[in-house]
């Protein structure tokens, strides 16, 4: 585990060569037009006959207090009773007019690191012959929503809470992640608040007090779809080929029918302090996350930092946490369009010692020269992560998204060409420039059993502030 990999053996595995990919981006055709004021994007992608329709909804001035809300106000929007109908009936009527309607929240930084973007997107995709019954379904969904099925409502706030509870195990080192994350940035709060301990937390205490709230919930989901729920706060996002964008716009008149309702408006963002946190989970393993605040994507530092991070994961990290350390398995993320750069390792024997291998890497990265073959790796890597094949409705929604960071081709080209061009001495001098102010302001958390999380406190300088799951 300690000795290197014989350099003949090595030379024997098949590889690219960075000379071997292009410089080229793939691009997404997008064309902007409006329907009744509203912003719509379309894109002409052949899609064997299927249709795909986005309808975004900002919500990024929605009250603090309401905020959690939000990822429970889509499930119950697309899975109840709407125009009349009741569940069972809508969800045959979706069933057959649909290849399936599903609702998510998600957020981002801008591309020049300077705004964020927060919203609701409701998605559903159908035959040609079934477009204009789709849109049909989602404008019920939206319009005529019923949230009187008591019973109903009960089983899926069930549901949603077994289902976070049940991946807190198998995604423990994203939870950690968001919990470290949370203080850098208002979208990496959100991300937190809508899909984390947070979440799981708010979701369980709901559940548990249904009968006392049911009410209040439903008071607080009208209101929620009052705010939400008009054209002024509406983007949508069509993708298909000539014929499916035709029926798609002539589809999307019907949400002309959506109240105007005011536009968001800017709201004082929420701050809060990087913390060190341990949360206790039932495992006999760690999952352990250590976050640096990092630059957006138009900062010349960003592709570098792209290279280091597949570096640091398939090199340093992976020989000292998973080799080494008989970890599952430790990486390394940029994320740039979210401005964090984090540590990670994933069903974990180790704690404080994975916390110093993190600090190691740091070290490591910046004092010494990564060898060229090592970086020729990192770099198609890392072009491999770019350039990940997506299906019509992944292209079409990535351009959605590209749209609201405000992220241009000539930006993706430029930092493409940038990660092509990366040299040893370039990525060392990244790492001392970044990582000597970005590591001495760090988010830490762990989730792993009370035992292991108490005797890490009996040796760490920093403790960790112990919490329970739920």
């Amino acid at each position: 585990q300690t000795e290197p990999d014989p350099p003949e053996a090595v030379a024997t595995l098949p590889r690219l060569k960075i000379d071997d990919i292009s410089r080229e981006i793939e691009t997404i055709p997008t064309e902007r037009s409006a329907i009744a004021g509203v912003p719509v994007l379309s894109h002409d992608i052949f899609t064997n006959g299927i249709a795909y329709l986005d309808l975004a909804f900002d919500v990024s001035d929605i009250p603090e207090e309401l905020q959690p809300y939000l990822p429970l106000l889509g499930k119950l929007t697309t899975q109840m009773g709407a125009a009349g109908l009741s569940y069972e009936a809508m969800a045959k009527r979706i069933a057959l007019r649909t290849g399936g309607l599903g609702a998510s929240v998600s957020t981002g930084l801008t591309a020049d690191g300077k705004g964020n973007w927060q919203k609701m997107v409701f998605s559903v995709k159908a035959l040609y012959r079934n477009v204009d019954e789709a849109a049909g379904i989602v404008q019920d969904i939206l319009t005529a929503g019923d949230l009187d099925d008591a019973a109903r409502m009960r089983d899926l706030i069930l549901e949603k809470k077994n289902g976070l509870h049940a991946s807190v195990i198998p995604s423990g080192h994203l939870f950690a992640q968001m919990a470290a994350a949370a203080a850098f940035s208002v979208s990496a709060w959100r991300n937190e608040q809508w899909h984390g301990r947070t979440q799981l937390r708010f979701i369980a205490g709901t559940a548990d007090r249904l009968a006392d709230l049911q009410e209040d919930l439903r008071e607080k989901m009208a209101r929620l779809k009052e705010i939400i729920f008009v054209r002024n706060r509406l983007h949508l996002n069509l993708t298909a080929d000539e014929e499916g964008l035709r029926l798609l716009a002539a589809a999307a008149g019907r949400f002309s029918s959506l109240p105007a309702g005011e536009p968001p408006t800017q709201v004082e963002a929420p701050s809060h302090r990087p913390t060190q946190t341990g949360i206790i989970i039932p495992a006999q393993v760690s999952y352990v996350a250590k976050v640096l605040a990092a630059p957006s994507y138009d900062d010349p530092l960003s592709a570098p930092l792209f290279v280091l991070a597949k570096q640091l994961s398939n090199g340093y990290l992976y020989r000292h946490i998973r080799v080494q350390g008989g970890a599952y398995g430790g990486s390394c993320r940029y994320e740039p369009m979210s401005g964090l750069f984090a540590f990670l390792s994933y069903r974990d024997p180790h704690l404080t010692e994975t916390l110093d291998v993190y600090r190691d890497a740091v070290e490591e990265a910046s004092r010494n020269q990564v060898m060229p073959e090592e970086l020729e790796k990192a770099v198609i890597g890392s072009i491999g992560a770019l350039d990940r094949p997506l299906d019509p409705a992944g292209r079409g929604y990535t351009a959605l998204i590209r749209e609201f960071s405000g992220l241009t081709d000539p930006d993706r080209r430029r930092f493409r060409g940038a990660i092509l061009d990366i040299t040893p001495e370039g990525l060392r001098e990244t790492a001392r420039s970044y990582f000597r102010a970005a590591a001495a302001v760090a988010g830490i958390a762990v989730c792993a059993s009370e035992e292991r999380l108490g005797k890490a406190n009996e040796i760490l300088t920093e403790k960790l502030t112990l919490e329970k799951l739920m």
